[in-house]
């Protein structure tokens, strides 16, 4: 069953110092000019922002421009202009410039409170402008609602330049703005920022996946006056830059925003490719047409035939609960406020070079084909946008399990049940799939407290039997399980005959009974169901089909990868870890005798180490080997020990800071 997603009731939570790793994330992936008016003619830097924006020039020739003549002025002078633009384009909704700089605007999907000195948002998004009737203060403060407005609906955030900082910190700061606006607004793929000084103004605008560009002005100058009638028309109506399939709504009530997501019946539409399956109440209702892709029901064959396919099926009531890398790979993820099986109850979308060699639709095809596996994420639906940015397309997946962040593992015992699963699950994609995560994290590991298994119930849509899975073990390499693998999503069958049933082995003479997997609660009887699992598995963005990789060349372009506090030693510095420069043998211990309950379950395994009982001695050879540092197995369980190591040290932490301030400490997922 799938678990609930997280809830302020989580027993423990961190929450990480999100803004400290923003100047991190910017040096890395949105480079920009210093401000230096005299490099660049200023004509020149108003033609960039046409260019960026790509719209024309003559686009607003209808609107009566509004000087800015200083700092003291901006403000009131953006009001008047915004007014000016909504009357001229008959817009609905008025734009609201307000300076903010003492209000930490509330609902990031970080958590973070970060205070922008000026915001733009829409007059009915302003928590005054939702309540104009009586004057109410935030909860968390003594300030009144006037100054409140949700970072889903924020349109620009800004920053005044402080006396006491340096140009290039200033600039850096205002950046930082923009990235949070970023990681915001999943519905726009660009943002717009400013950095205003007594001389000066800089507006910044951020595009996803790439940089911050920007555009510095004098006070006072037509080009200025020009550039900002431009910027509030790009707020009031983004064009290109909105994401058309992606609807934040926004409840007055409480002031919570949540999210309606589009997903396209079908392949016939231009420019992307989908496949979807499964339906809720409410949704349009999908089924599989002849080349094996979902359809709406009102849509016929030969509708698609003739290129008609312009039905699209919303998926509605999800909350945005992670998001990072603006600049970079721009991940969201959303999940459905009240989850329904065997649907998609998780949506993540995703950034990702066009020159990935495997992507996560591919890898997740590959896991579940021939038997679903539990313990790892279930893919509903999918679609690729090609294009969304420059070099990058737009992956979107409809995920069916939805789980709470792995900080929320209530105890010690939990999280070692947690990390055997881990283990399990890692080796099983090994053997039986040849595909290895390389990303295990504090942010791949949900935490499934209501277990996770197969959905109940008959099969949705008949699939074959992979020929190549045999659910035995074995020391010899499983055959190939790599038969025609179109990049399709999973089938979400039972596939009882592989997965359920025990296998009999001959070993030595005797029949003996043997599991190709068996997940904790089953081996220590808590459950007789073997898939019934406490964790889930996520995010195959990294992940490696080796047994392709075996085919390919460029190998070498994807040794290290990973989340930096959690990958193996030897990965981080793409050599393994010296011994000793005197040393010539390496002594390792001895495996101790396996667990009785472990070995009852999993015999033919236990064979494998039986020789490993007592001391072993390797001599070390002096000839170097020449060959290319990857990514193996036992890397994944070195990550398994620094998620419990990182378990531990928060959990340490945060009950030190119980101690000494009697406060309890929000706890979020690393990585």
């Amino acid at each position: 069953m799938s678990a609930s997603p997280q809830t302020d009731s989580t027993p423990v939570a961190m929450r990480v110092a999100y803004a400290e790793h923003l100047r991190e994330e910017l040096q890395e992936y949105a480079p920009y000019d210093l401000y230096l008016p005299s490099m660049e003619p200023v004509e020149k830097v108003l033609t960039r922002l046409y260019e960026t924006l790509g719209v024309k020039r003559e686009v607003q020739q209808h609107v009566q421009q509004v000087p800015f003549p200083s700092l003291a002025l901006l403000v009131e002078q953006a009001n008047i202009l915004s007014t000016k633009v909504k009357e001229a384009n008959g817009f609905q909704e008025l734009l609201v410039f307000k300076k903010t700089e003492t209000t930490p605007q509330p609902g990031h999907v970080t958590d973070v409170k970060a205070r922008p000195d000026l915001v733009a948002a829409f007059q009915q998004h302003w928590y005054d402008g939702a309540m104009p009737s009586t004057k109410k203060t935030h909860p968390d403060s003594e300030t009144d609602f006037e100054t409140y407005v949700p970072w889903p609906c924020i349109r620009l955030a800004g920053e005044i330049a402080s006396k006491g900082e340096s140009q290039d910190d200033q600039e850096q700061h205002a950046a930082t703005y923009v990235d949070l606006l970023m990681t915001a607004r999943a519905d726009l793929k660009g943002g717009f920022g400013l950095l205003a000084g007594q001389d000066f103004i800089v507006l910044m605008f951020g595009e996803a996946g790439e940089r911050v560009h920007l555009y510095p002005f004098a006070w006072a100058t037509p080009e200025l006056n020009e550039a900002m009638l431009i910027m509030v028309h790009h707020l009031y109506c983004p064009g290109k830059w909105e994401d058309p399939n992606i609807c934040m709504r926004y409840d007055k009530a409480d002031h919570s925003c949540w999210y309606e997501i589009d997903f396209p019946s079908n392949e016939g539409k231009a420019g992307g490719h989908t496949d979807c399956e499964g339906s809720v109440e409410g949704e349009p209702v999908t089924q599989t047409n002849s080349n094996g892709r979902a359809a709406l029901n009102s849509q016929t064959e030969a509708d698609e035939k003739a290129g008609l396919g312009n039905e699209r099926a919303t998926l509605s009531k999800f909350i945005c609960r992670y998001a990072t890398s603006a600049f970079g790979t721009r991940t969201h993820v959303f999940v459905r406020s009240d989850p329904v099986p065997e649907s998609p109850n998780v949506v993540k979308l995703q950034l990702c070079q066009k020159s990935t060699r495997f992507d996560e639709v591919e890898i997740l095809g590959l896991i579940h084909q021939g038997g679903v596996v539990p313990g790892v994420v279930r893919l509903a639906c999918h679609e690729i946008l090609s294009d969304f940015t420059p070099g990058r397309n737009q992956v979107r997946l409809g995920l069916e399990q939805a789980g709470l962040p792995f900080m929320a593992i209530p105890n010690i015992r939990m999280l070692l049940k947690v990390a055997y699963d881990v283990l399990e699950v890692t080796r099983l994609l090994h053997e039986k799939r040849s595909v290895i995560h390389r990303d295990i994290s504090g942010g791949n590991v949900m935490y499934m407290p209501n277990g996770d298994t197969l959905p109940p119930g008959p099969p949705r849509r008949a699939q074959q039997t992979n020929p190549g899975f045999n659910d035995s073990e074995s020391n010899s390499p499983a055959p190939s399980t790599h038969q025609p693998r179109a990049a399709a999503s999973p089938e979400l069958v039972q596939h009882e005959d592989s997965f359920n049933q025990e296998i009999n082995s001959t070993s030595r003479g005797q029949a003996t009974t043997e599991r190709t997997y068996c997940y904790i609660k089953c081996l220590l009887r808590e459950s007789k169901d073997p898939r019934e699992s406490n964790m889930l598995l996520i995010d195959f963005n990294r992940s490696e089909d080796l047994q392709t990789s075996k085919l390919r060349d460029d190998s070498h372009k994807y040794v290290r990868t990973g989340t930096p506090m959690f990958m193996a030693t030897s990965m981080e510095t793409g050599n393994p870890q010296p011994l000793s420069q005197t040393a010539t043998s390496v002594t390792t211990p001895a495996i101790p005798e396996p667990h009785p309950l472990y070995k009852e379950k999993h015999p033919e395994r236990c064979k494998r180490f039986s020789d490993w009982e007592t001391l072993r001695v390797f001599e070390l050879g002096t000839k170097p080997v020449h060959q290319v540092f990857r990514h193996r197995l036992y890397h994944e369980a070195e990550s398994v020990f620094w998620l419990i190591f990182y378990w531990v040290m928060c959990r340490a932490y945060s009950q030190l800071h119980l101690h000494y301030t009697g406060q309890p400490t929000l706890l979020k997922s690393g990585g």
